[in-house]
């Protein structure tokens, strides 16, 4: 990009259930910078959706353009910037413990709580 010092797409990756990290735009010296975001590294499936703790894990591609104008040319095509980021799988654990208690054979069983996944 025709730049002001950044021409660079900066986002540092994190694991899902984190909070998403912030991003670093480029600054072109005309125009406003457009952020696309892509699940394929062919860029043709787009990704709509806001990054938060739930997004799934994944690398997601990214392409920075500034669309043409009748004052300036764009930054489209081979002059756009194309960057990528990982969300990393999170650690998965259980929380509690496998309880029973009090079944006697030939009766009803009696009630048992199950431990559940922290992620599921």
């Amino acid at each position: 990009m025709t730049s002001l010092g950044k021409d660079t797409y900066t986002r540092a990756g994190w694991v899902f259930g984190e909070d998403a990290r912030e991003e670093i735009l480029p600054e072109a010296e005309f125009g406003e910078a457009v952020v696309r975001y892509y699940l394929d590294e062919s860029y043709s499936q787009p990704y709509l959706d806001a990054f938060c703790k739930t997004t799934p894990a994944g690398t997601y591609y990214v392409v920075v353009e500034v669309a043409a104008t009748d004052n300036y040319e764009g930054l489209t095509g081979d002059l756009a910037i194309r960057s990528s980021f990982t969300i990393g799988k999170a650690a998965n654990e259980w929380i509690g413990a496998y309880a029973r208690e009090g079944w006697i054979y030939g009766s009803f069983a009696s009630a048992e709580t199950l431990p559940t996944a922290k992620f599921s």
